[in-house]
């Protein structure tokens, strides 16, 4: 009488007798994108570290951690042999590349993002005699730090004016490479203004390694055309937030209300003159082709940047909080992020659109305590965990909802979003997974909605199509106990009755349960081996039924019938 052939995910908005047929009340480590019932692939232990991690990163095939969320970007410049790694904790903007230390699972030294002014402004005087009926020209030094990477700070303080005829020589004297808390200085620069420029500026002179104090100058002007690139450039601003890359070899980053952009091409340059500011505290913000989105906790602010002296931001319409940092993630279809009412889509040039209205009801929504998300985008989903040891996942193209059955406090997904890893505790370790890993699969949870008769009726059979085929029996996984529990539970276990201590049926493979529920009570609940029908007890007379099923293989077709014979 009533068959489930195509499985589909949750609606919790809906009152579970008005769910479609195939629509579930509960569906918990199911992919449902076939239509099947298919369990979610088990977790894979690739590593464990020492301690709780809120951020887990994959370098160099090494694992680094950190205790809390740290936003990581890889390096925008193509082909860069360093392999740099640019990121913002609480500290503000950093980074790491291949030639640094590690020591367990983090660094060694944290090095700020950027390179400072010199700390000292140079000292210049003039000797020699000078070429007679030669002009007498005014010139201002500055020099610049370069770090061990290449890249060049701003310039020093201007020294004071020195006038010098050819023949003369200048000494520069008074440089200091001291830059505390960044990278390891290797050169200094000098540049000089040059007479009859139009203009003030400083052209490039000489480079001197590192730990030079003095340097005397007898170039003549002909020597020195190249113009000073970083003239106003400065490190990232310290607090800097929310690392977000942008095309053209750019970052953005935010402090409190203010937007800051890095130099393209020049990943830890920050001009003061690209600064700019919202209304309202950001929150956090992320990039959907040239669009950065600035989700704060009142409006969405979206900046086209292709030239980031000139970019302004944009209100968008409506009160849209943004609830949790660590829940906004970067699709192809635009940025996602959590709100008050539910997950909301913004793309370029348009209104946010809410993409759970109809699936999650406000109360629905807040129970799931959207402040608490830390989310990624996976492989067509977001995949998101949230207090208290829970998670989702949520197509936005099929609309398919199911709820995650574990806990994970660390994700993050490999280059081009092919692999996905996890991390929960396990006592005084985090062990990291590698999603959907595992030869063998989670144990999967699905209830259908409630379906109803016109009249009362006795169920006196059911039936169960799955892949028992390729289900051995009763064969046990041996996997240590450590790959499958979240705290005292197994990630993914699920047992009717709230049973935590059926330690050995969660991990049995191949065994599909089933349970028939008639007027809000339990009347069946027990194994199915075989496609064939099976008899369901008698004694009682219901309108209304849901089918639930827990299984780690494929499951085709769910079926009940008052009569055995309608099944055969």
């Amino acid at each position: 009488m009533f068959e489930v052939t195509v499985f589909s995910g949750m609606k919790p908005a809906l009152a579970s007798h008005l769910l479609e047929r195939g629509q579930a009340e509960i569906a918990v480590n199911c992919l449902l994108e076939s239509g099947e019932l298919r369990p979610l692939g088990g977790l894979l232990k690739v590593d464990s570290i020492q301690g709780a991690a809120g951020t887990v990163y994959r370098y160099l095939d090494k694992w680094l951690s950190w205790p809390s969320r740290v936003i990581l970007r890889d390096g925008p410049i193509a082909g860069d042999q360093k392999k740099r790694v640019y990121g913002t904790d609480s500290e503000g903007a950093f980074l790491f590349c291949n030639s640094d230390e590690f020591e367990k699972s983090g660094l060694k030294s944290r090095c700020s993002l950027g390179v400072p002014s010199p700390n000292s402004v140079p000292v210049v005087t003039v000797s020699g005699t000078g070429v007679e009926d030669k002009d007498i020209v005014s010139r201002v030094y500055v020099y610049t730090l370069v770090s061990d990477l290449g890249e060049e700070g701003p310039p020093s303080v201007p020294s004071a004016v020195v006038d010098v005829q050819e023949g003369q020589i200048v000494n520069v004297s008074g440089l200091s490479s001291v830059a505390e808390g960044f990278r390891t200085i290797s050169l200094i620069r000098i540049y000089r203004t040059v007479a009859g420029t139009e203009k003030s500026e400083f052209h490039f002179v000489k480079e001197l390694e590192d730990g030079t104090v003095s340097f005397a100058d007898s170039a003549p002007d002909s020597d020195t055309a190249e113009v000073m690139v970083s003239r106003y450039w400065e490190p990232a601003p310290q607090k800097l937030q929310g690392l977000t890359s942008l095309p053209g070899c750019m970052f953005a980053g935010f402090k409190g209300n203010e937007v800051f952009l890095s130099e393209p091409g020049y990943p830890h340059a920050w001009p003061d003159s690209y600064g700019m500011s919202v209304p309202h505290e950001i929150v956090a913000m992320e990039s959907t082709g040239n669009t950065l989105v600035i989700l704060t906790r009142a409006n969405v602010h979206t900046i086209t940047v292709d030239d980031p002296s000139l970019s302004v931001p944009n209100r968008l319409d409506g009160y849209l909080p943004c609830t949790s940092a660590a829940g906004v993630v970067a699709s192809p279809f635009g940025v996602i992020f959590p709100s008050l009412n539910g997950l909301y889509l913004v793309q370029s040039g348009n209104a946010p659109q809410n993409l759970t209205a109809g699936i999650f009801t406000e109360k629905d929504w807040r129970e799931l305590k959207p402040d608490s998300f830390n989310a990624v985008w996976h492989a067509g989903q977001y995949i998101c965990f949230h207090e208290p040891g829970a998670g989702f996942v949520f197509d936005p193209s099929s609309k398919l909802l199911t709820k995650l059955g574990f806990h994970c406090t660390a994700l993050t997904v490999e280059p081009e979003g092919r692999l996905l890893h996890v991390a929960y505790p396990a006592g005084t370790q985090t062990v990291i997974n590698r999603w959907d890993g595992s030869d063998f699969s989670l144990r999967s949870e699905w209830l259908s909605g409630e379906m109803r008769t016109s009249e009362p009726v006795n169920m006196e059979a059911a039936i169960v199509s799955a892949d028992y085929a390729n289900a051995p029996d009763d064969i046990f996984l041996k996997q240590p106990l450590e790959l499958s529990c979240v705290g005292s539970d197994m990630a993914g276990s699920v047992c009717f009755g709230g049973d935590s201590n059926s330690f050995y049926r969660a991990q049995r493979k191949g065994e599909v349960r089933f349970r028939l529920i008639a007027d809000g009570q339990q009347v069946f609940e027990g194994r199915v081996r075989t496609d064939s029908p099976f008899i369901l007890p008698d004694g009682y007379l219901a309108k209304r039924f849901q089918m639930g099923i827990v299984s780690d293989i494929p499951i085709s077709k769910v079926d009940i019938d008052p009569a055995m014979g309608d099944l055969l």
